[in-house]
C-alpha cells in the first residue's frame, strides 16, 4: 500500500548559530534565508524547502552521534553478508618463515572466513604478548595507575570550573584583574610563584607530613577516593571526546578546494595582522569574555549581539522584499532528481536492501533526505507532475541539481554505466563509472576501493501551479 506522504510546515526563521540545510547540508549562519518546520524541526533554505517531501526528523550528524569510534566498520561487518575475502595478512612466527607475511586468497564459504578470522585473531594476540608493553593488560595497568594519581590535575581543573562560574567571586575576581595586568604588563607573570606558595599555604597550613601526599595523593583500588577519580576521569575523556566530534561535524561541510584555501590564507593574513596591531588588546578581550561569560555582562553581550543580528537581517530582508516588489520573476518548471541507492551483497547481488545506519533505498543527491519511491513520489509543493512526462533514467551524467545549483564535487566528473549506475565503496565515496571485480581469485581489492555501494539518478519534470 503506497505510504502517503506529510508535508512540512515551514516558517521563515534567523538562524544565528552553525546551522546546516538538511537537504543540502551548506550553512544556514548569519545573514542567510532559512525556514524551520514547526512538526520535525527540520532546517533548510528557502529554496530547497520546495524538494523537501517527507515531514520527519531528519537523519542529521550531529555530534553527539559521532561519538561512537568505529561505527561505521563494525556496522558493516556485523550486518554484511559477504562471505569473500580477498586478501588476509598473517604473520607467519614459526621458526622457519620468522618475518614474513603470507597472503590467504579469499574462501568462498563461510565456514573458511571464519578460519580465516580466528587465524588472524591468533596472530594478533602472539603479537601483542611477543611485544609484552602493547598487552591490553599493561594498558589497564597504566591506566589504573593514572586513575591513582590524578586527584591533583582533578582539583585544578575544579578551580577553574569554580573561577569560571563565579562560584568563588573573590578568585574569579583576583583571576579577572590578574589577567588584566598580565595582558598590559606581561611582568605580572613573575608573581606566579610567590602566589602559589601563598595559596598553597592557606590551603593546608604548615604540616609535618611529605609534601607528595598533599600535591599528588595515591589512592588504592579500593577506596572510594580512586572511585571518585574514576569519575572524574570518565568526564574528562567525554569532554575531550564531544571537542572532537563538534570539530568532526562542522568540519565535514568543509572541503579542501584550492577556493578553501585561498580563503583560509586571507583570514589567516587578516587575523595575524590584527594581533600583530592590537594583540595585547585582543587577547585581554577574549580573555575577559570568557571569564565573565557566566556573569550578567556575558548575558547583556549576547542579548546585544543577538539583537543587532535580528536588526541587520531585518534590514537586509526589507531590502532584499522591495527589490523583489519591483522585479517579479514568475516561476519556472523545475526538474526534479531522485536518487536510487543499492548495495552488494554475497550471493545476490546488488539489491535495494541497505545498512541500517546508511542512506535509504531511495534519496536525494546527498543521499541525507530519505525519499519515496519514483512510484510514490508525490510532487513538490506548489508543483505538480507534467501530464505527458513520466520518469526517465540519467544515462548521461555527470549529477548535478540545476534546479537547486546543488552539485556533489565527488560524483559530478564521474560518468554512468550503461544502465545509469555510479559505483562507490561501502562508505559511498571513491565513485567510479565501472565496478571492479569482487568475486575472483586474481583481483585484489582493498575496503575502500570495492564496488560495494552503487547509486543512479532518476528524473522527471514538475509545473507550477497558478
Amino acid at each position: 500500500m503506497p505510504s502517503v506522504a506529510k508535508f512540512h510546515v515551514f516558517k521563515e526563521q534567523n538562524f544565528h548559530g552553525l546551522v546546516y540545510c538538511d537537504y543540502c547540508t551548506k550553512l544556514l549562519w548569519g545573514l542567510a534565508k532559512g525556514v524551520h518546520c514547526t512538526e520535525c524541526g527540520y532546517n533548510c533554505h528557502t529554496v530547497c524547502s520546495d524538494m523537501v517531501i517527507q515531514c520527519r526528523p531528519p537523519r542529521r550528524r550531529s555530534p553527539d552521534s559521532l561519538s561512537v569510534t568505529d561505527s561505521e566498520a563494525e556496522s558493516v561487518t556485523r550486518h554484511s553478508h559477504r562471505t569473500s575475502l580477498d586478501r588476509l595478512v598473517v604473520d607467519d612466527n614459526n621458526s622457519n618463515s620468522s618475518g614474513r607475511k603470507r597472503l590467504l586468497d579469499g574462501p568462498k564459504t563461510m565456514m573458511d572466513e571464519k578460519a580465516a578470522n580466528k587465524a588472524h585473531r591468533k596472530s594478533l594476540k602472539q603479537q601483542l604478548q611477543h611485544e609484552g608493553s602493547m598487552s591490553p593488560h599493561a594498558t589497564a595497568k597504566a591506566f589504573t595507575r593514572l586513575v591513582a594519581r590524578s586527584r591533583a590535575f582533578f582539583y585544578i581543573g575544579k578551580l577553574v570550573h569554580d573561577i569560571y562560574s563565579w562560584k568563588q567571586r573573590s578568585y574569579s575576581l583576583l583571576a579577572c584583574l590578574f589577567w588584566i595586568s598580565t595582558c598590559l604588563y606581561s611582568h605580572t607573570l613573575l608573581l606566579v610563584p610567590p602566589m602559589l606558595i601563598l595559596f598553597l599555604y592557606s590551603q593546608n597550613g604548615v604540616l609535618n607530613q611529605p609534601a607528595s601526599q598533599i600535591l599528588f595523593p595515591r589512592f588504592d583500588e579500593h577506596t572510594s577516593e580512586y572511585y571518585m577519580n574514576l569519575e572524574s576521569m570518565q568526564y574528562a575523556f567525554l569532554f575531550f571526546i564531544r571537542i572532537y566530534d563538534n570539530f568532526a561535524y562542522h568540519l565535514q561541510h568543509l572541503s579542501l578546494t584550492s577556493t578553501t584555501y585561498k580563503i583560509l590564507f586571507v583570514v589567516s593574513l587578516g587575523i595575524s595582522s590584527l594581533f600583530y596591531l592590537f594583540g595585547k588588546w585582543l587577547i585581554m578581550a577574549i580573555g575577559l569574555m570568557l571569564l565573565l561569560n557566566k556573569t550578567w555582562v556575558g548575558s547583556t553581550l549576547e542579548i546585544l549581539l543577538q539583537f543587532t543580528m535580528e536588526v541587520l537581517q531585518t534590514g537586509f530582508e526589507l531590502v532584499h522584499k522591495s527589490t523583489e516588489k519591483k522585479k517579479v520573476v514568475p516561476r519556472e518548471p523545475i526538474q526534479v532528481s531522485l536518487y536510487e541507492n543499492q548495495r552488494w551483497w554475497a550471493g545476490t547481488g546488488y539489491t535495494s536492501q541497505l545498512l541500517r545506519s546508511e542512506r535509504s533505498a531511495w534519496s536525494n543527491i546527498t543521499g541525507l533526505e530519505p525519499l519515496p519511491s519514483k512510484e510514490e513520489m508525490p510532487s513538490p509543493t506548489n508543483y505538480t507532475w507534467q501530464e505527458d512526462d513520466e520518469w526517465h533514467l540519467d544515462t548521461t551524467g555527470p549529477w548535478a541539481d540545476d534546479a537547486l545549483e546543488i552539485v556533489v564535487s565527488t560524483f559530478t566528473l564521474i560518468e554512468c554505466d550503461e544502465q545509469g549506475w555510479v559505483y562507490s565503496d561501502h562508505r559511498w565515496s571513491n565513485p567510479r563509472g565501472r565496478p571492479e571485480s569482487i568475486t575472483g581469485r586474481a583481483a585484489v581489492l582493498t575496503d575502500s576501493s570495492r564496488a560495494l555501494t552503487r547509486r543512479r539518478r532518476w528524473y522527471r519534470k514538475a509545473n507550477p501551479i497558478l
